[in-house]
């Protein structure tokens, strides 16, 4: 099968169905010895496409950890993000436009998860928290 054309389906209908958020990733700068302190950090910065989903009815299931039952009761959300360019990690941080699905705030990313048949990515459940 060709899961090259699952990814782009996929990321064509989160296109459709979704909205446009910024993920931001920050890497700490290396120590610099002759400042004596470390270089600013690098940020890097991606457009993504996703849909917020509902995960209030899931807490029921027993496959879900204490750790992620926790967070949901803490008022995480799981997004389902697009796979192209930008692969989440935990420390990541979305920010989710106003009116569209989100408040216009940064919210941070608690877990990561892709699927990925065939080794190919075609898209990501990500839960954040603010």
């Amino acid at each position: 099968m060709n899961y090259e054309s699952v990814r782009k389906s996929a990321s064509a209908g989160i296109r459709s169905a979704g909205f446009k958020m910024t993920a931001r990733r920050s890497v700490p700068g290396e120590y610099d010895e002759v400042a004596g302190q470390p270089a600013a950090p690098t940020v890097q910065e991606w457009d993504v496409y996703g849909i917020k989903a509902s995960l209030g009815k899931l807490t029921k299931y027993a496959e879900f950890s204490a750790h992620i039952k926790s967070l949901v009761e803490a008022g995480a959300i799981m997004l389902i993000l697009e796979a192209v360019g930008y692969v989440p990690k935990i420390g990541d941080q979305i920010y989710l436009p106003g009116g569209s699905g989100g408040d216009s705030i940064w919210w941070t990313v608690q877990a990561a998860d892709g699927l990925d048949p065939g080794g190919v990515d075609t898209m990501f459940n990500v839960m954040v928290l603010r």
